[in-house]
Parts: C-alpha cells; structure tokens; sequence
C-alpha cells in the first residue's frame, strides 16, 4: 500500500488558526473609543471622520464629543469648553502643512500639532458658519458651509492671509438634506463634493457649480474617490464605476477583468493610497472585503474579524503598509494591514483564474478548490470552445488515509462550500502553494506569503517557447511571455528548490530565460499550478489534512489539419497530470486517491453516468437524444455527445490487469443528507466513497432487483466488464443506469 506522511491533530490546529489570525486589526484608543458594557451610552462619542499628521498620529472627529488624538501609545481628547473653540460636534477632520483643520458645526478650527501643549483656534472669520466638510488646494481652504440641513455657500479662504471668498451654490442642485460623502479636488484645481441625498457629484471649476455626475442610478451615492484621470463613483445600488475624466468614458466594476462576482460592492467606500492603487470597500457584507487596483490588476483582500455594520466609513493611509478604518455610528476605529489579508481563499483575478483554450476546447482552473467553474455557478469546460454549451461542472483530487495511530486524515475539495450551501466562496481543503520540505521531525508547513506568492496559474504556448528560443539563438530583442518569465522553476527558501520542471540550457540547475532555459512544455498548451492542504481551512471535508503537496499539469494538443475523426479527436481533449509530493511526518496507510466530478452535459437535468471498466473511463451521457436547454443553461440540442474521463495512471494497478488503472466508480446524489448514497457530511462520508463504499461504510452490491448479493466495485459498468472483475468473477448481466430503475 503506498505510504504518506502527517502531523499531528494539535499542530494542524495551530496552523489552521494562523490563517484566521494574520495579524488581526488593532481597535485604536483606550475608555474613549471602547466598545465594552458602557458603549450604548457613549454615542456622542461616535466617530465621524479621521485623519493623520505627518508624524502618523491619528486624529478622530467626534459626533457631539470634540477630537480624539491618538499617538500609537497614548490618547488625549480636546473638548471646547476647555479649548476654547465654540462646538463639540465635528464633522469632519484633515492635515495640511503641520496643522490639524477641523469643521464643526460653529466655525473652523485649527491647530499646530507641532507644538506642546496644542492650542486650537477659531479660524478667523469662520464663527459664523456651520461646516460640513474641507479639503485643501493651492493653499486655499475650501469649506461647505450653511446650516445643518442646507449647504448655502462655498468657502474659498486664503491659508495665508485668511481672507474669505463666498461662492453661492444653486440650493436646488445640494438639496434640503445634506449628508456628504466627502470632498476633494483634482490636479486641475476642481473642487468636487458627493451629497448622498442629493444623488450626485457637483464640481467647482473656479467659476460655476455644476452637478458633475447626475444620479443616472438608482439609490444614492455614497462614495466617489479621484485618482489621476479617474473619477471612481459608489452607489447603494449598483456597483461602482469608473469615468476617465479625459475620455468620458465610464466603466462599471462588472466590466472589469478582474471582476468577481463572489462578492457585492454596492454600498462600496473608495479610497486610495500613495502609490496611486484605489481601494473599494465592500460595506454591507457581514465582513469588510476590499479590492486592491493597481491599473487593470487587483486583489481582493477580506477582514473576517471586522464586523462595520454601517454604510459609511473614513479610510486613509498612516504608512506604507498600514492604514486606519473608521466606522460612523459606532465609536471604533481600527488600524489594518491589507497585507497581511490578502484572502486567496475567494479571490479570483486574471493571475488565479486561467484558460486552456488552445484546441476545441476551453477549460477554465483556478489556483484552489476544484476546477472547471468560475466558483460561483457558472461551467467552464465548454467543448467546442466556440459554443456556450459546458460538458463538465466541476472535479476534483479526493486522497484519504490513515497515520501509525489509526487516525483518519483526508483532504477533498467540491464547491468551496463544505456544510452549508449559503457559504459559497470559504470553504476550502486545498490552497495555493508548495510546502516546505520539513526536517527530521518537523511537520510541512506553507506561510502567509508563500500562499500569496503561489495564487497563480501559469500559462504556457508552444508559440511562447519557440518565440523564445528563435529570439535567444538569434541574439534579438523580443516581448517575452510574463509566465515564461516568471515560471516557478524553484521554491522560496525551506522549500524544494524545484518545483515546475524547466529545460535547463546552460546547465547550470538555475531557471534563468535570459540564459535560454524556458518551461518544459507538455502538448501545444500547458497550464501549472501547485496546491497544498495544510494552509487551507479544510472545512470542505472537516477532516485532518493530510500534510501534501499537489502540482498540478493541464494540458491539451492542436492538430490543425487532421487527416480524419480519428485524427480530429485530440482537438477536443485535455490532460490532467496530478503530481503528489509527501512533505510530511507521519507513515499511514490504506490511503485511497479519488477523482470527484460533477458531470453536466449541457442541461444536467437528464443527464445518466457510467464507467468502462476496460479502459479505465467514467462517462455522462444523455438520457435521450435531444439536450434541451433550460434555466439559463445551453443544451447540446439533437444528437448530444458523451463526455469521458480516462484514468491513464493511477496509484492503483490492479496485480492481474496491469492496464487497469479505475479500482472503484460510484455515484453520490447532490444535496441531501438524508440518504446512505447522499452528500458526504463528516470526513469518514468522504472515505468511505473514496473507498468505494456507501457514506455508512456499507459495501456496493451489483443490482439485480432482487434479494441476492453480490459485492461489486463498478456501478454501471454496462457490458465493459467480460471478465467479471467488479464482480470478482460473479458472471451478472450488463448494467446500466437507464435500465435499473
């Protein structure tokens, strides 16, 4: 029986739990911002907007209870009767040339933050007004002013010499209710503002105000966000966009290549930081999630442990890596790492999320999970690729087997939803990246930034390698494939040093393309990737993890002028090689490798299975001779064809029949829980179908409509078993699905 390795239940616990614990968000202050018994009485002191100085301290806008401090040791509070400034309800806060400008519902004020101890002050000539929101540009202050309910005017004031520049605002365009979203300006000295309830963008050139972005959606705006040339918008309704203020041009989040649709970001904030990245934050989630765009890339970024609970929010950068995220309405501010959050357990981008589409075929696989879908519904292995129709829905490695003490430990991913079918998108056995190769007595393990590292599918052409060598030989310059370029050829440090295997020109054992070695290449198109179920949460299975290293190889050839059908055949295949590495500790046997499928063959809903025994193969077939289509789904319509998969090695070799690579086939039926042949609930359901066995370990019985038993290996195996080999010699008639009632 073939042998491998794990640690044990304890340390598995301590891994699984560093996932969940990246350097959890810090919740900023001491008895000001708590959030114990006494927090429903301190309303007032709910944070209405933050800031930060150029010395990284935090600085907190309060409801009704003045301003907040905080230095990263120690927090201090500023109320006006002790100040001297004229309200303690502030509504918004920012830095600017080493003082602090605050809006308050009496006036603007000021300090130097600079000085010990701080004094603030009434901004000259601001005593007069009720100030909802500033930004600054050129050295000029410019603030929205009128009453609590109505902006009436915009302030421009000189830094400098504090005089005051009144601009009326059109009433009608702001509305009778003012509740901004924020305010800023571009490199053009515009000034914009977003008023929620005034369903729009307005924008002051210097001259006229004007509602720049009309409410063409619907629900409000609540938030907008400039970046160079572009103008991100958010709605409460709709997904955000983005208008390039130089073209015109807007672009819904939907439109977008990294797009998931896993996630909602209406009721979005967007922000950004200084390396020009925009950041989009999904607010009405019970967690924050947030996208990372640098151009037409980007991460999503999910915070299981913070909890807003409100559709408005102020986000902004303390550092390079760190930032700090406010919650309106409640009295908590937290500082956060999107670094140490990247969640590759629900992202798929344009890196993790690739093709092959090389011949008739387009296959598309993730760097996690299971593959052949989008992870959220939708098929992707489309035979031809030119239609819309999907033969396959998912499938995926199951491996499971038992350490020196007898104890189960099995890893086998579905629909990323273990349990509960309302959790698509957390539940996970395998995740990207290699393991470490571990010493004598210490387990394999796979860190935060090795997973991140390895979130990525490598794509390769038979046209980017012979480009690369034609080029290379010939001593010109040429635009060079990114996956050839950074083909994974060697682990990170405490890894195997190789990894995706390479064609080595020089020699020398270092992948190195501008020395001539390129990826070895398997067919005309080849996509990579490597998992591990260590990292993972494994709450698909619920099992113990087995401690391996799964590098995966899909692949498929183009013959592009086939001389006949027989010929023509290879244009509507794809090869899966599956490499399982050991990496860890502990010998076990009675280990069992399955391969799980979710066969849908255009419309699923009359779709039968079965397996040819001879040739190692399972199938899916139709139930008749027409694939209707329905429910969104694109049936084959007449003459609907079979989709097939072959074992062409396997751990398994049966000792009279070497040839024989399918040691078992059965069937399990979707979503219940309720029968003996249902969905596998706990991790010894999902063994015992690896073991060919019914979820209560019962054996699989050959069907014969009676009473009589006969133990069999191979459900529907029709007239592909002369030999009896399922039956272990038991001559029975055929046995197909559409005749066993």
């Amino acid at each position: 029986m073939k042998t491998i390795n794990v640690f044990s239940t304890a340390l598995l616990v301590l891994v699984s739990f560093t996932l969940f614990g990246q350097i959890q968000p810090i919740m900023i202050g001491d008895s000001i911002l708590d959030d114990g018994p006494n927090h429903d009485t301190l309303f007032n002191l709910s944070v209405k907007n933050i800031a930060v100085d150029d010395n990284q301290n935090l600085w907190i806008a309060y409801d009704k209870s003045g301003i907040g401090k905080f230095d990263g040791t120690n927090f201090f509070h500023y109320y006006s009767d002790e100040q001297g400034f004229l309200s303690d309800s502030v509504n918004f806060i920012l830095n600017y040339n080493g003082k602090i400008y605050a809006a308050t519902d009496s006036s603007i004020i000021c300090a130097d933050y600079n000085t010990n101890p701080i004094v603030w002050e009434v901004f000259a000539h601001t005593e007069e007004y009720f100030v909802h929101s500033l930004t600054v540009d050129d050295n000029y202050l410019y603030a929205l002013a009128g009453n609590k309910n109505r902006i009436t005017e915009l302030l421009k004031i000189n830094i400098s010499t504090e005089l005051i520049e009144n601009i009326e605002i059109d009433t009608c365009l702001v509305g009778n209710y003012t509740e901004l979203c924020n305010m800023t300006h571009d490199n053009n000295h515009n000034i914009y503002w977003g008023n929620k309830y005034a369903h729009g963008i307005f924008k002051y050139d210097g001259d006229t105000t004007i509602l720049f972005i009309e409410d063409n959606y619907v629900g409000t705006l609540t938030s907008f966000y400039i970046n160079g040339n572009d103008l991100w918008h958010s709605w409460s309704s709709q997904n955000p966009m983005k208008l390039d203020m130089t073209t015109g041009i807007t672009t819904s989040l939907e439109e977008m290549p990294f797009y998931d649709s896993n996630f909602n970001f209406k009721n979005s904030f967007i922000s950004g930081d200084n390396l020009g990245r925009t950041y989009i934050l999904n607010m009405t989630s019970p967690f924050l999630t947030m996208i990372r765009i640098d151009d037409n890339a980007a991460e999503y970024i999910s915070y299981r442990d913070v909890s807003l609970l409100t559709s408005s929010c102020s986000f902004i950068q303390k550092n390079d890596s760190q930032f700090y995220l406010s919650s309106f309405g409640k009295n908590r501010v937290y500082l956060i790492n999107p670094d140490d959050y990247a969640d590759i357990m629900t992202a798929f981008t344009n890196k993790n999320h690739k093709y092959f589409d090389r011949n008739q075929v387009r296959a598309g696989v993730r760097s996690h999970g299971s593959m052949f879908w989008d992870g959220e519904g939708k098929a992707e292995y489309a035979v031809p690729y030119t239609d819309t129709t999907n033969s396959l829905f998912a499938t995926a490695l199951w491996i499971g087997g038992y350490d020196q003490s007898h104890d189960l430990h099995i890893s086998g991913d579905r629909f990323s939803q273990g349990y509960d079918f309302n959790t698509i998108g957390n539940a996970y056995d395998f995740l990207p990246g290699p393991l470490t190769t571990g010493e004598t007595g210490v387990p394999a393990i796979c860190d935060t930034a090795t997973s991140i590292l390895f979130n990525k599918v490598w794509k390769i052409d038979r046209s980017d390698i012979l480009a690369h060598i034609s080029n290379f030989e010939n001593g010109t310059s040429y635009y060079v494939s990114p996956d050839l370029y950074s083909w994974p050829a060697h682990g990170p440090a405490r890894y195997a040093d190789n990894l995706a295997p390479f064609y080595d020109y020089d020699n020398d054992g270092i992948y190195n393309p501008a020395n001539g070695d390129y990826p070895e290449l398997k067919g005309d198109q080849m996509l990579w990737w490597v998992t591990n179920d260590i990292f993972a949460p494994h709450n698909e299975t619920g099992g113990t993890p087995l401690g391996i290293e799964v590098q995966y190889t899909l692949y498929g050839y183009l013959n592009e002028n086939p001389s006949d059908e027989w010929a023509d055949l290879p244009n509507y295949q794809t090869y899966l090689n599956a490499k399982i590495i050991n990496r860890s500790v502990n010998t076990y046997d009675s280990v069992f490798c399955g391969i799980w499928t979710d066969g849908d063959l255009g419309n699923a809903q009359d779709d039968y299975l079965g397996c040819d025994v001879s040739r190692s193969s399972y199938y899916f077939y139709n139930g008749d001779n027409f694939d209707e289509s329905g429910s969104g789904i694109v049936g084959y319509g007449s003459n609907p064809p079979i989709q097939t998969i072959t074992l062409l090695n396997s751990p398994y070799v049966n000792p009279n029949y070497e040839d024989l690579f399918l040691s078992k086939f059965l069937y399990f039926s979707n979503y219940t829980f309720s029968t003996n042949n249902g969905d596998p609930n706990i991790d010894t359901d999902y063994y015992n179908y690896l073991r060919g066995c019914w979820r209560d370990s019962t054996a699989l019985n050959y069907y014969t409509g009676t009473d009589e038993i006969i133990p069999a290996d191979y459900m529907f195996p029709g007239n592909s078993d002369p030999s009896f080999i399922g039956t272990h010699g038991v001559a029975v008639p055929e046995w197909w699905e559409y005749t066993s009632g």
